[in-house]
């Protein structure tokens, strides 16, 4: 493995360590700061909606910034959406505050689409081609155990403060001073700049490949796991089995670690396909459980299988788009492909928030049985990629 992809794998750890707090920030707005539910929830999805956005377009800005100021710069959006959070706890509820968190929420969209695509570009470019899976695998696996332990770590330091408010205040600051430290080691990355565009064009229409179109739709529905843990999971925890956020929610990076780890090489192995299979198919049971057995034992399980899902869908979609492009189109395949995985962030977003907004009785736990299905759905469109793999 280059260095190249540890150096990243580093960074995005300790960013994403701090990037943690998006498990509780829903929580914390409405709690602590007293947002509307359907306020915080809207947060969020902004920065989702910007992802989704930027996510096509982004190739405009890197084709002028070049590959190193595009990950640095989008790097440093993420410690700015922390500490605009931060002066929002010191305002009194002041319009100007709101205002300005939503700005960085739009902000956090672009740098993190500048970010990821040039990093996932850069990271197939220093990866053998036969290593795409254990080199995406490393990468992801970095950036999970980095959630993983922020959520431990930053709920411990929140629990020990003199009072919730000064609690999340500490987190923040911590959050954004761990972020700091993760741009700081992505200064050692130093991205190919002849592997890039020289122009921008539609990311779309590399989706006319079949293999990209069904990596975008399994994208799609894979991102909706993430989307249930950050906003549908804590309402399902509070609603059936008054469990700590904490609790069950640590078990989903974690897994999502340690499979990025080890079953991403499978897939240079034994295909990209066989390994999707299998993690949609324990998601879909992992939910489904948890839906007819509401308890805190299935409520884990189901996180834990949606960590398994989220811990091989992205690697192995990055990887798919290194077998079947040339290096000067990957930043447009990733852009395209991931651009459908915010999507389905966006639309879990988008279903929590017109339930808290309109009182819609749907219960979460019903959303729930929704995704299972749909997860089970994907465990046949694998079967197809599989197929299509044998010919």
């Amino acid at each position: 493995m280059t260095r190249q992809v540890v150096w990243l794998a580093v960074g995005f750890a300790f960013l994403f360590c701090g990037a943690s707090h998006q498990q509780f920030l829903v929580n914390y707005l409405r709690e602590t700061l007293g947002w509307h539910e359907s306020a915080a929830q809207a947060l969020l999805a902004t920065v989702y909606v910007s992802f989704a956005i930027w996510r096509l377009l982004v190739s405009h800005t890197l084709i002028r910034l070049g590959g190193y100021r595009s990950i640095l710069l989008g790097a440093g959006t993420y410690p700015a959406f922390v500490v605009a959070i931060l002066v929002a706890s010191y305002s009194d509820g002041a319009a100007w505050a709101t205002w300005l968190c939503f700005a960085a929420a739009a902000a956090w969209g672009w740098g993190a689409a500048s970010m990821w695509i040039t990093s996932g570009t850069h990271l197939l470019s220093a990866a053998r081609k036969t290593r795409y899976g254990s080199a995406t695998g490393l990468f992801y696996a970095g950036t999970n155990a980095g959630f993983a332990a922020g959520v431990v770590i930053f709920d411990a330091l929140t629990r020990s403060a003199a009072s919730p408010i000064v609690g999340e205040r500490w987190r923040l600051v911590a959050t954004a001073g761990v972020m700091l430290v993760g741009v700081a080691v992505l200064t050692r990355v130093r991205p190919d700049d002849s592997r890039l565009p020289t122009r921008a064009g539609n990311p779309l229409l590399v989706l006319r490949r079949p293999e990209l179109r069904m990596a975008a739709f399994l994208m799609f529905s894979g991102a909706i796991g993430f989307g249930l843990m950050l906003s549908v999971y804590p309402s399902y925890l509070r609603e059936t089995v008054t469990l700590s956020v904490l609790s069950a929610a640590a078990f989903s990076p974690l897994a999502r670690s340690v499979l990025s780890i080890t079953g991403s090489p499978f897939s240079d192995r034994w295909g990209r396909g066989h390994v999707l299979l299998v993690s949609f198919g324990v998601s879909a049971l992992g939910v489904g459980i948890a839906v007819a057995y509401p308890s805190g034992w299935s409520a884990s399980v189901a996180a834990l299988m949606l960590g398994l899902q989220g811990g091989l869908v992205p690697p192995i979609a990055t990887a798919l788009i290194g077998d079947v492009t040339r290096p000067e189109e990957r930043p447009a395949a990733l852009g395209a492909v991931f651009f459908w995985r915010d999507l389905g962030v966006v639309m879990v977003f988008s279903v929590s928030i017109l339930r808290a907004a309109t009182g819609f009785t749907v219960e979460a736990r019903t959303l729930m049985g929704a995704f299972a299905l749909l997860y089970a759905a994907c465990a046949i469109i694998s079967a197809l990629l599989v197929r299509g793999q044998n010919r």
